[in-house]
């Protein structure tokens, strides 16, 4: 992503999002078996609406393994992301938003950085 801005350098771009909406989301993730689509809180027929195959749930989806990578990302990250502010090459995007808002925060603050 970093080079469709052209940027050249490091940079951390944190998501940051609470553990209760992580697990909602990913918990409610469907995938396409076929193209790989991903979707939350998908309400219509069980079909991709990109190549309509079947839409299924991962095995690794479940509440018990995402609670798990939570617990094992959440420190990891937060060391990570003191060590790039302190160089100026940190983002941090909300993550509460809706997928499409997410994005374009990116875009957003891509943007910025890059001028």
């Amino acid at each position: 992503i970093l080079k469709d801005y052209n940027i050249d350098k490091h940079l951390l771009l944190n998501i940051k999002i609470d553990k209760s909406t992580v697990l909602k989301r990913i918990t409610h993730r469907v995938v396409c078996s076929k193209c790989g689509e991903n979707y939350i809180d998908y309400k219509a027929k069980d079909i991709c609406l990109k190549c309509g195959e079947k839409l299924t749930h991962r095995s690794d989806d479940n509440a018990s393994v995402v609670k798990k990578r939570v617990d094992e990302y959440l420190p990891r990250i937060e060391e990570v992301s003191a060590k790039f502010e302190e160089m100026g090459r940190y983002i941090e995007i909300d993550g509460k938003k809706t997928p499409e808002e997410v994005k374009n925060e990116i875009s957003t603050k891509l943007d910025k950085w890059n001028n």
